[in-house]
C-alpha cells in the first residue's frame, strides 16, 4: 500500500514536469476512490491528504473551465471543493477555492 501523501506528490509531479493533466487526474481519482478509503485508513492524516487531493482536482477543473470555457468543469470543480470543504471547512484554501469557482 502506498501512503496518500505519495499519491498526491505523484499527481502533482505529473502536472509539473509533463503538464500531463489527464494522468494527474487519474492518479487523484484513484487515490480518492471510496473503495480504497478503508484500506488506506492507516494514513496518519487521512482527511488532510484527501483534502489536498480534492483541492488539486478542483484546481484542475477550474483551470479547464477558465481556459476551455467548459461549464461541466465548473460543476466538477465546485463538487471537488465541496468534498474538500466537508473534510476541512476551516482551511483558508477552501474559501479561496470557492471564490475561484464563483468567478468562473
Amino acid at each position: 500500500l502506498v501512503p496518500l501523501k505519495l499519491w498526491h506528490a505523484l499527481a502533482i509531479e505529473y502536472f509539473r514536469q509533463k503538464n500531463d493533466n489527464e494522468n494527474m487526474m487519474k492518479v487523484l481519482e484513484a487515490a480518492t476512490d471510496k473503495e480504497l478509503e478503508s484500506i488506506q485508513m492507516y494514513a496518519s492524516q487521512l482527511h488532510q491528504m484527501q483534502f489536498l487531493m480534492y483541492d488539486a482536482m478542483g484546481a484542475s477543473y477550474t483551470q479547464k473551465a477558465v481556459y476551455d470555457g467548459d461549464e461541466d468543469a465548473v460543476k466538477k470543480s465546485a463538487e471537488m471543493y465541496q468534498r474538500g470543504e466537508n473534510l476541512n471547512p476551516f482551511d483558508p484554501r477552501t474559501w479561496l477555492s470557492r471564490a475561484w469557482t464563483e468567478f468562473c
